[in-house]
């Protein structure tokens, strides 16, 4: 199931992302979220990837 959600709070590094970027521009990415384990759902990490300008 895909999901299209708005997440901010990231900070990447130009580096990281696809294309000529600056300060302030729009990137979108593919996002991967995972929990330690079933039980422990209140530790969700996300983790970005394919970043480029939007």
């Amino acid at each position: 199931m895909r999901k299209i959600v708005a997440f901010t709070g990231k900070i990447l590094g130009s580096e990281e992302i696809d294309g000529d970027v600056k300060a302030g521009d729009e990137v979108v990415c593919i996002a991967k979220q995972r929990t330690i384990g079933a039980l422990q759902t209140n530790t969700i990490q996300t983790e970005l990837f394919q970043c480029r300008k939007a």
